[in-house]
């Protein structure tokens, strides 16, 4: 494994655990890891250049989570107002969209218009979401699951860069978006993933986060400025992030918000799951 460097995953989770990049170098990693951040629940762990990864299996279906350290960033769109957001907490984030098949495991169905196992499910309500959520939280207690708040979705996307692309990669590296996508959504992972190891957070599926909000005559709602760990809870309509297959570059970015109704169904909408250990 390659010596950890500044501002990769690595050095960011070590910061939070203390003991990761000795522990790395030394060989006893999976020890180091249990001990630093509670993987005891994980059927599977490590860590790489990225970061921390942990494994749980759902009825032989694999989700992979990473580690999302704390952290503080510039949070919205450039070119508008933009405010300091701070994480206080570490928190576990699915490295792809949730499947089709983890879905159908959890929740007996598939509401998607495209069907196939790996590909991200949609057609999915925010209501359903958090109640996927609910179940999973049942079938591996070891975690409280949950969709991600709007500044978590965004803290993660960025991944410590301020690029809303990002990083330097270009967009049709890292998205499926409306000018190569062919219309439909993609397998999840097929990407290049950002610095922390998360895939498809740009394109592909819009992601449901648990923020409400409104619209307005000059559009949605402004995110909360509360400075530490905002979460919007008045609203009609649930924040979106990350723009879909079907959408232009311009909404295909880690600062863009869009919205939908909580019984709403689209076929460019899904979700990424959130974990905190209980």
């Amino acid at each position: 494994m390659m010596e950890p460097t500044q501002g990769d995953g690595v050095r960011c989770l070590d910061a939070e655990g203390g003991v990761l990049s000795d522990a790395l170098r030394e060989g006893r990693a999976d020890a180091a890891l249990v001990e630093a951040f509670g993987l005891a629940w994980a059927e599977a762990l490590g860590a790489d250049e990225r970061g921390v990864w942990a494994s749980v299996s759902v009825s032989g279906v694999w989700l992979r989570l990473r580690r999302i350290p704390p952290g503080t960033f510039a949070m919205g769109a450039p070119g508008r107002e933009r405010s300091a957001v701070t994480i206080s907490r570490g928190f576990w984030l699915g490295d792809t969209p949730v499947t089709q098949a983890m879905w159908r495991v959890v929740m007996g169905d598939d509401p998607s218009n495209a069907h196939e196992d790996v590909r991200p499910v949609e057609q999915v309500t925010w209501e359903e979401c958090v109640d996927f959520g609910v179940r999973l939280s049942e079938l591996v207690p070891a975690l409280r699951w949950r969709l991600p708040t709007e500044a978590e979705w965004e803290h993660a996307c960025r991944a410590g860069a301020q690029e809303d692309w990002l990083g330097a990669a270009g967009l049709d590296e890292v998205a499926w978006h409306a000018a190569n996508a062919e219309a439909r959504t993609h397998p999840v992972g097929l990407k290049a993933p950002n610095r922390w190891g998360l895939f498809d957070m740009l394109g592909n599926v819009q992601e449901l986060c648990v923020d409400k909000v409104d619209r307005g005559p000059t559009g949605l709602s402004a995110p909360p400025r509360m400075a530490v760990d905002p979460v919007q809870e008045v609203g009609a309509l649930r924040v979106c992030r990350g723009g879909s297959w079907y959408d232009s570059e311009a909404r295909v970015r880690a600062g863009a918000r869009t919205s939908q109704a909580p019984h709403h169904r689209s076929y460019g909408v899904g979700l990424r799951v959130a974990a905190d250990a209980t």
